[in-house]
């Protein structure tokens, strides 16, 4: 990696400030782990070095005529046949392990439908306009799960702050999807959150006196 940061940075305090963050060693569950190789995961370094290292992957993908997308080590390549992907992977895998010194994980790299991958959390759907980009199945399944976390009933806290947090969570959330098709599975979403806030109110109101009150 220093060696390749070193055709494009000549300056070396900031080559030696680079070095010491790869080798600074990562906290793992509370203990401490040396770095052998690679860069820190979750560092905020990582995806820029990676985008830099991974610039020739992005050369060799152009200068075949493929089109791709890529974000820091996370790459999809687009090509016309189950038949022609199984071709690219071998070929790029070759690129990247023998010209690039990158170990590719199999179990992470595979040929599909690009309707059935997923890709930074998005998956592809097509309609009659076209292809359109949607939250992934995951992606719905952990913001449902979150919401259902700050809705339990037995966590006793006010309407108030249950409101702050779900706009809190789904401020982010809806931020970083607006750019997908979002419409069904909101209006799914908001019917299924309001029955869960109409329960929270129910168990609220402990008495039945109350109930028939409010009711």
């Amino acid at each position: 990696m220093i060696k390749y940061l070193q055709q494009y940075i000549d300056d070396p305090w900031t080559l030696r400030l680079i070095r010491k963050f790869l080798t600074s060693g990562v906290l793992d569950h509370g203990l401490f782990a040396k770095s052998e190789k690679g860069t820190p995961q979750g560092g905020p370094l990582s995806p820029i070095l990676a985008n830099i290292y991974l610039n020739e992957l992005d050369k060799e993908l152009t200068r075949r005529g493929h089109h791709f997308v890529r974000y820091a080590d996370d790459c999809n390549i687009y090509v016309k046949s189950q038949r022609a992907g199984e071709r690219v992977m071998r070929s790029i895998t070759q690129f990247l392990e023998k010209r690039l010194k990158v170990k590719v994980n199999p179990d992470k790299t595979k040929v599909g439908s690009p309707l059935r991958l997923k890709f930074l959390g998005f998956s592809l759907g097509v309609d009659h306009n076209g292809a359109y980009a949607r939250p992934a199945k995951q992606s719905q399944q952990r913001v449902k799960k979150a919401l259902r976390l700050l809705t339990k009933r037995n966590r006793g806290i006010s309407l108030t702050r249950m409101f702050e947090e779900i706009h809190r969570k789904m401020r982010g959330w809806l931020q970083y999807y607006s750019i997908g098709k979002l419409t069904d599975f909101i209006q799914r979403l908001d019917k299924w959150l309001r029955a869960r806030i109409r329960q929270y109110i129910w168990k609220q109101w402990k008495k039945l006196k109350t109930k028939v009150t409010n009711l």
